[in-house]
């Protein structure tokens, strides 16, 4: 009896473990695990008497803002695939003004070059006052060392309205932080 007690806990754990490696690949695609660059990007917008833009503005759940609320495509320089899909959050630096971020994360392939040039196309009433699209172009370098299977990229320069706008990095969260100023 004991052996069979045994013999069944054994078919048991066997089962979970495979169990366990089914409901990875259930999960985990091919694409999860390709290596991939990470554009990080949070942007502050503050009218010319400095004035918070961003908050306020409606959310889907505590960092995450509502579908609702904006419009937003990046555009790739490279013509092959040249859209994103764009979930927008806001997050709150020195505990003084909010941030839009965007985290995109592009899958490295042989028939894909390296996106160095994203134009961000935001339509945002609460931020902007109005319903018009916003070009908001940003250039990245690609590093050559990476984190696991991903490469950090790193914003040099960003591009609105005539302005040209440097980026500071966030060390901790790998994000790009950066202040337009609108002058309405």
């Amino acid at each position: 009896m004991r052996k069979l007690k045994i013999s069944g806990l054994l078919i048991l754990l066997a089962a979970t473990v495979t169990s366990c490696d089914l409901l990875f690949d259930l999960f985990h695609t091919q694409s999860d695990l390709e290596e991939s660059v990470v554009y990080n990007l949070a942007l502050s917008f503050q009218d010319a008497s400095g004035k918070d833009l961003v908050n306020g503005i409606e959310l889907k759940d505590y960092a995450t803002v509502n579908l609702n609320a904006y419009n937003l495509d990046i555009i790739a320089s490279e013509p092959r695939e040249s859209r994103y899909d764009a979930i927008v959050g806001i997050k709150k630096y020195n505990d003084s003004c909010c941030y839009l971020t965007k985290n995109l994360n592009v899958s490295i392939r042989e028939d894909r070059p390296e996106e160095r040039k994203l134009t961000y196309r935001l339509q945002c009433p609460h931020v902007f006052g109005d319903n018009d699209v916003h070009y908001i172009v940003t250039y990245w370098d690609i590093p050559k060392d990476k984190k696991g299977l991903e490469y950090y990229a790193k914003c040099t320069l960003i591009e609105y309205g005539g302005n040209k706008i440097m980026p500071h990095i966030d060390e901790d969260e790998r994000f790009y932080i950066a202040t337009i100023i609108l002058n309405n």
